[in-house]
């Protein structure tokens, strides 16, 4: 799909647009695109006093009914994912979506087809999906710029959501129809489980004689020192520790700690590490200290 240049996307007209949802996701969008210069006609939710807040803060209408969502040309419906569907529907029954409008979720597992009741009424459907963690509104206004946006739509959306990606200083893709899923679940592995993953790691190092605050503090920077090095070297060369040493003595001691007091976490590690062994295998590893390695971590039942 053609992409337009920075200019050309300044000198694009920009559509009208409302918000569905005063939550963090929609809260954040409304805040950064009004600041940059997107009219934003009406911001519509469920319960009136987050809309009206909001509303106060991007120069928009508080609506109350959401049939006055079809006064705007795009709507960003930012409701909770198991929502969508059901907010589509109630919108249509109330007349809120119409023909030629752009009705656009920003979901990133949600299949574009749970906003069918607003293509039946002639809108064009698609999504539009900020690939960002959103723990607080504060928090999204500072990493949303400069994020991944996964787009999805036909017709008028495939001017106006890059448009609202570049607005936002983001890079974009666009996503094929039964993508989401597997989009999503990458980005879970990516970012949620990194949070699972720091949460076990602490709860070893506190049984290992630190405070849950020391295991905390020291573990966060060695997160951000993988962090750090993902960003300079990327894959595989941001790997280190005993696979990537072929190191399989302390792959060893690990797993007869873990056999031993956390069972549960020797499964875990044996799966996580099945997964680190290509990755080891493409920095060359020594073949016999791969197979070493390999032969610690595939069985499930010690035999040593």
């Amino acid at each position: 799909m053609k992409t337009a240049s920075a200019a050309e996307f300044n000198e694009m007209p920009r559509p009208t647009l409302a918000i569905a949802g005063a939550g963090r996701v929609g809260s954040a969008l409304a805040l950064l695109l009004a600041g940059r210069g997107w009219t934003i006609r009406g911001v519509w939710n469920r319960s009136p006093d987050p809309a009206g807040r909001l509303a106060q803060q991007v120069g928009a209408a508080a609506w109350t009914d959401p049939a006055r969502l079809a006064e705007a040309q795009l709507v960003l419906l930012t409701v909770p994912d198991g929502a969508i569907a059901a907010c589509c529907q109630a919108v249509a029954q109330v007349g809120g979506w119409r023909n030629g409008q752009g009705v656009v979720h920003c979901s990133g597992a949600v299949e574009v087809s749970a906003l069918a009741p607003a293509q039946v009424a002639g809108a064009v459907i698609g999504g539009f999906h900020p690939l960002q963690a959103f723990a607080t509104v504060e928090a999204a206004l500072t990493v949303l710029p400069g994020s991944f946006f996964a787009l999805e739509g036909a017709g008028p959306l495939t001017a106006w959501l890059p448009a609202l990606a570049q607005s936002l200083n983001g890079t974009w893709q666009w996503l094929a129809p039964g993508a989401r899923p597997l989009y999503h679940a990458g980005a879970v592995f990516a970012s949620n489980y990194v949070v699972t993953l720091f949460s076990v790691g602490v709860n070893l190092l506190t049984q290992a004689g630190l405070t849950p605050t020391q295991a905390s503090a020291a573990l966060l920077s060695l997160t951000q020192g993988a962090v750090h090095n993902l960003a300079a070297v990327g894959l595989p060369g941001a790997l280190t520790g005993p696979i990537r040493r072929g190191d399989a003595d302390t792959v060893i001691r690990h797993l007869d700690a873990l056999d031993a007091t956390a069972p549960d976490l020797s499964s875990l590690y044996r799966a996580l590490a099945r997964q680190t062994l290509p990755l080891a295998q493409s920095l060359n590893l020594d073949p016999q200290a791969l197979d070493a390695v390999t032969h610690a971590v595939r069985t499930e039942i010690p035999t040593r």
